[in-house]
Protein backbone atom coordinates (compact mmCIF):
# COMPACT_ATOMS: atom_id res chain seq x y z
CA UNK A 1 0.00 0.00 0.00
CA UNK A 2 2.77 2.17 -0.75
CA UNK A 3 0.59 4.51 -3.05
CA UNK A 4 -2.27 5.33 -1.69
CA UNK A 5 -2.00 7.08 1.62
CA UNK A 6 -4.64 6.43 4.44
CA UNK A 7 -5.89 10.27 4.15
CA UNK A 8 -5.74 11.73 0.90
CA UNK A 9 -3.96 14.92 0.73
CA UNK A 10 -7.17 17.36 -0.05
CA UNK A 11 -10.04 16.76 1.77
CA UNK A 12 -13.25 16.38 -0.75
CA UNK A 13 -14.86 19.57 -1.61
CA UNK A 14 -18.42 19.70 0.32
CA UNK A 15 -21.57 19.94 -2.24
CA UNK A 16 -22.30 22.87 -3.53
CA UNK A 17 -25.53 25.20 -2.32
CA UNK A 18 -27.62 25.75 -4.70
CA UNK A 19 -26.62 29.45 -6.36
CA UNK A 20 -28.18 31.99 -4.68
CA UNK A 21 -29.19 34.98 -7.27
CA UNK A 22 -26.26 38.10 -6.65
CA UNK A 23 -27.34 40.90 -4.80
CA UNK A 24 -26.87 43.05 -7.10
CA UNK A 25 -29.35 41.95 -9.13
CA UNK A 26 -32.03 41.31 -6.49
CA UNK A 27 -31.35 44.99 -5.92
CA UNK A 28 -31.81 46.21 -9.41
CA UNK A 29 -35.09 44.18 -9.59
CA UNK A 30 -36.49 45.53 -6.40
CA UNK A 31 -35.37 49.56 -7.76
CA UNK A 32 -36.89 48.48 -11.35
CA UNK A 33 -40.53 48.13 -9.46
CA UNK A 34 -40.16 50.53 -6.97
CA UNK A 35 -39.89 53.44 -9.85
CA UNK A 36 -42.97 51.42 -11.89
CA UNK A 37 -44.77 51.62 -8.39
CA UNK A 38 -43.79 55.17 -8.39
CA UNK A 39 -44.73 55.66 -12.01
CA UNK A 40 -48.07 54.14 -11.71
CA UNK A 41 -49.14 56.57 -8.71
CA UNK A 42 -47.46 59.94 -10.07
CA UNK A 43 -49.81 58.49 -13.45
CA UNK A 44 -53.36 58.33 -11.41
CA UNK A 45 -52.48 61.74 -9.50
CA UNK A 46 -52.10 63.23 -12.66
CA UNK A 47 -55.09 61.51 -13.89
CA UNK A 48 -57.43 62.30 -11.09
CA UNK A 49 -56.24 66.01 -10.49
CA UNK A 50 -56.71 67.81 -13.89
CA UNK A 51 -55.96 71.63 -14.08
CA UNK A 52 -59.47 72.75 -13.95
CA UNK A 53 -60.88 71.95 -10.65
CA UNK A 54 -63.97 69.89 -10.33
CA UNK A 55 -67.11 72.55 -11.06
CA UNK A 56 -64.68 75.06 -12.92
CA UNK A 57 -64.10 75.84 -16.31
CA UNK A 58 -61.01 74.39 -18.33
CA UNK A 59 -58.36 77.32 -17.37
CA UNK A 60 -60.08 78.68 -14.94
CA UNK A 61 -56.79 78.47 -12.81
CA UNK A 62 -54.71 79.80 -15.11
CA UNK A 63 -56.81 83.03 -15.68
CA UNK A 64 -57.24 83.37 -12.34
CA UNK A 65 -53.54 83.59 -11.72
CA UNK A 66 -52.83 85.37 -14.47
CA UNK A 67 -55.47 87.74 -13.22
CA UNK A 68 -53.85 88.16 -10.03
CA UNK A 69 -50.36 88.38 -11.38
CA UNK A 70 -51.78 91.49 -13.33
CA UNK A 71 -52.79 92.92 -10.37
CA UNK A 72 -49.63 92.69 -8.65
CA UNK A 73 -48.14 94.82 -11.67
CA UNK A 74 -50.33 97.17 -11.23
CA UNK A 75 -53.15 96.91 -14.00
CA UNK A 76 -56.31 97.53 -13.35
CA UNK A 77 -58.66 94.51 -12.47
CA UNK A 78 -62.16 95.41 -12.14
CA UNK A 79 -63.56 91.94 -11.11
CA UNK A 80 -62.29 88.45 -11.11
CA UNK A 81 -63.84 85.95 -13.88
CA UNK A 82 -66.26 84.70 -10.50
CA UNK A 83 -67.71 88.64 -9.43
CA UNK A 84 -65.64 88.99 -6.66
CA UNK A 85 -63.34 92.12 -6.75
CA UNK A 86 -59.35 92.19 -6.99
CA UNK A 87 -58.04 94.83 -5.09
CA UNK A 88 -54.26 96.22 -5.06
CA UNK A 89 -52.62 97.89 -2.23
CA UNK A 90 -49.43 99.39 -2.11
CA UNK A 91 -48.14 100.25 1.49
CA UNK A 92 -44.69 101.29 1.54
CA UNK A 93 -43.13 99.35 -1.32
CA UNK A 94 -45.08 96.37 -0.56
CA UNK A 95 -47.80 95.37 -2.94
CA UNK A 96 -50.75 93.21 -1.75
CA UNK A 97 -53.54 91.67 -4.06
CA UNK A 98 -56.59 91.00 -2.81
CA UNK A 99 -59.33 88.43 -4.27
CA UNK A 100 -62.57 87.80 -2.72
CA UNK A 101 -65.32 85.60 -3.57
CA UNK A 102 -62.88 82.60 -4.59
CA UNK A 103 -63.95 79.19 -5.05
CA UNK A 104 -62.54 76.77 -2.75
CA UNK A 105 -61.85 74.63 -5.91
CA UNK A 106 -59.51 77.56 -7.53
CA UNK A 107 -58.48 78.84 -4.49
CA UNK A 108 -56.68 75.43 -3.67
CA UNK A 109 -54.78 74.91 -7.04
CA UNK A 110 -53.79 78.83 -7.62
CA UNK A 111 -52.80 78.75 -4.20
CA UNK A 112 -49.90 76.82 -4.68
CA UNK A 113 -48.70 78.78 -7.44
CA UNK A 114 -49.17 81.87 -5.49
CA UNK A 115 -46.98 80.67 -1.90
CA UNK A 116 -44.26 79.94 -4.83
CA UNK A 117 -44.23 83.13 -5.60
CA UNK A 118 -44.78 85.59 -2.12
CA UNK A 119 -46.57 85.02 0.74
CA UNK A 120 -50.62 83.67 1.03
CA UNK A 121 -53.35 84.88 3.45
CA UNK A 122 -56.08 82.63 3.35
CA UNK A 123 -59.53 84.02 4.72
CA UNK A 124 -56.97 85.67 7.26
CA UNK A 125 -54.48 82.91 8.23
CA UNK A 126 -51.15 83.10 6.62
CA UNK A 127 -49.88 79.31 6.77
CA UNK A 128 -46.61 79.05 8.16
CA UNK A 129 -45.90 75.80 5.95
CA UNK A 130 -47.87 75.29 3.20
CA UNK A 131 -49.02 71.39 2.21
CA UNK A 132 -52.22 70.66 -0.01
CA UNK A 133 -54.47 69.39 3.42
CA UNK A 134 -53.61 72.87 4.63
CA UNK A 135 -54.41 74.93 1.55
CA UNK A 136 -58.23 72.68 1.50
CA UNK A 137 -58.63 73.20 5.14
CA UNK A 138 -58.01 77.01 4.76
CA UNK A 139 -60.02 77.79 1.20
CA UNK A 140 -62.99 75.51 2.57
CA UNK A 141 -63.16 77.39 5.94
CA UNK A 142 -66.42 80.41 6.01
CA UNK A 143 -69.18 80.69 4.18
CA UNK A 144 -68.64 78.93 0.43
CA UNK A 145 -66.15 81.03 -0.80
CA UNK A 146 -62.55 82.46 0.52
CA UNK A 147 -60.91 85.78 0.47
CA UNK A 148 -57.13 85.43 -0.84
CA UNK A 149 -54.39 88.22 0.00
CA UNK A 150 -51.36 87.64 -1.77
CA UNK A 151 -48.20 89.49 -1.43
CA UNK A 152 -46.09 88.63 -4.32
CA UNK A 153 -42.17 88.35 -3.70
CA UNK A 154 -39.95 91.34 -5.00
CA UNK A 155 -38.48 91.11 -8.22
CA UNK A 156 -34.57 90.39 -8.12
Amino acid sequence: MVGHPAHPAHPPHPPKAKPRPPKRKRALWIAVAGVVVVGIAVGTWFVLHSDAPRGLPSGAADIFFARMQQAAAGESIEASAFHGAIRTERKGGVTMVTAENVPPQLCVSVGWKLVRRGVLTINGITPMRVSAARLAELCNQGEGTATVLWVPRPPE
